[in-house]
């Protein structure tokens, strides 16, 4: 199936957010607010593995003119950029998985892998943002891998 230019997917509450990057941040990435420091409350991927973390996404990066929809998916948000993001419930949107990703189900709980990419819940103290939409086997990818996931 060929990937749609698009992070969002589907679902009834579409409601983006703007914020600044501390760091580059590719669309589909978990992000975070950096919680402290000259960056306090700029957006940076989702530091830490397992740990809490609310469902927020980054969505594509907009064209300059913003004549076209977007750049493709995968152009990231550079540093001090500000990133189009959404707070992902009860909808659909592609995310990433990380490089050499163990293999991954439909309906499986998916958490942080700590750099913005989701990777497959192993402990039930790890805090679950979405669930997959669709399986994916990256475990013999060299880089991340796109996912349907289901925001929660």
């Amino acid at each position: 199936m060929a990937v749609p230019n698009t992070i969002f997917l589907a679902g009834s509450a579409f409601l983006p957010q703007e914020k600044t990057c501390a760091v580059a941040i590719v669309p589909g990435h978990l992000v975070e607010f950096v919680p402290s420091g000259g960056q306090a409350g700029q957006l940076r991927p989702h530091t830490t593995a397992g740990g809490m973390a609310t469902s927020m996404f980054a969505l594509e990066v907009p064209t300059p003119d913003r004549r076209a929809t977007t750049l493709p998916i995968d152009t990231p948000y550079q540093v001090g950029e500000t990133v189009h993001w959404v707070m992902a419930q009860r909808c659909e949107l592609l995310a990433l998985v990380p490089a050499s990703a163990a293999a991954i189900v439909t309906g499986d709980a998916l958490v942080s892998n700590g750099d913005g990419t989701l990777k497959k819940q192993s402990t039930a103290t790890e805090v679950v943002v979405a669930i997959a939409a669709e399986p994916v086997n990256n475990s013999a990818g060299g880089t991340p891998a796109r996912i349907r996931v289901y925001g929660r």
